[in-house]
């Protein structure tokens, strides 16, 4: 998902509203409700950033720790230096 214009705290809160949303919403089946959960990778456009793919790859590496993490899972993109 693209957020433009959102910052980091706003991506925050959509990410983690969306997690509780959906675990709190069964989904239904032919075999009955299932229960659905979210894991999300958050990045925020930096200066280091080279183009948009380094970009779209700070947010999967995001997503890949949040899916090692466990289920229901918001984790943010760190810098260079911090990783």
């Amino acid at each position: 998902m693209l957020l433009p214009g959102v910052d980091m705290v706003q991506a925050r809160s959509v990410a983690e509203r969306l997690c509780t949303i959906v675990s709190l919403t069964p989904a239904m089946t032919e075999r009955g409700a299932i229960q659905l959960t979210v894991s999300a990778g958050v990045a925020e456009r930096r200066e280091w950033m080279s183009d948009f793919g380094a970009l779209v790859q700070a947010s999967d590496d995001a997503l890949l720790s949040a899916k090692q993490a466990g289920r229901n899972r918001v984790e943010y993109a760190l810098s260079p230096a911090s990783a």
